[in-house]
């Protein structure tokens, strides 16, 4: 959580003039002092974060508020394009494996994109570990599941080194 995100191209030069630093300074703090690094004011770890705004930490309680709002924002754009509905939402990789705090408040965000969800806070804050990654109640209502899937990329990595290896 270093990097900026979504920012108008016209920054650089604007923050170049008014900062007094060259483009190249702008870009690099672009990519390595924004994003959840500078609105939390010095974490780019999620779990850190959320300790700080379980604490009543302001910033940290501000980076949560924005990281989640804007995930469910482009969340709710993708299941547009899907035509306006989906069979489920996956969380995977290190902040929707291991955050039942932004799963929970990101699927809330998107109640009116997702229908009728409920996560099932207990099997939430186990990750879905014995659940076969399901963290969702679903009722045959026709509500998408939720899902956590950890991700595992040596692997991937191996298994595509193998194949390559194998032609």
């Amino acid at each position: 959580g270093t990097r900026s995100g979504s920012i108008d191209p016209t920054i650089v030069t604007f923050a170049a003039d008014h900062l007094s630093k060259s483009p190249e300074e702008v870009i690099s703090d672009l990519n390595k002092k924004s994003g959840l690094f500078s609105i939390s004011n010095g974490d780019n770890d999620m779990r850190c974060i959320e300790r700080r705004a379980t604490s009543g930490d302001e910033d940290a309680e501000l980076a949560l508020t924005m990281f989640v709002y804007i995930l469910a924002k482009h969340i709710a754009a993708m299941v547009v394009a899907c035509g306006g509905s989906v069979d489920a939402l996956v969380f995977t990789a290190g902040i929707g494996e291991n955050s039942a705090f932004v799963r929970k408040k990101t699927v809330e965000a998107l109640g009116a994109v997702l229908g009728n969800v409920v996560i099932d806070e207990k099997i939430n804050m186990e990750n879905g570990r014995y659940t076969d990654g399901i963290i969702s109640r679903n009722d045959g209502d026709g509500s998408p599941f939720i899902i956590v899937i950890p991700t595992d990329e040596e692997l991937s990595i191996c298994q595509e080194c193998r194949r390559f290896i194998d032609l």
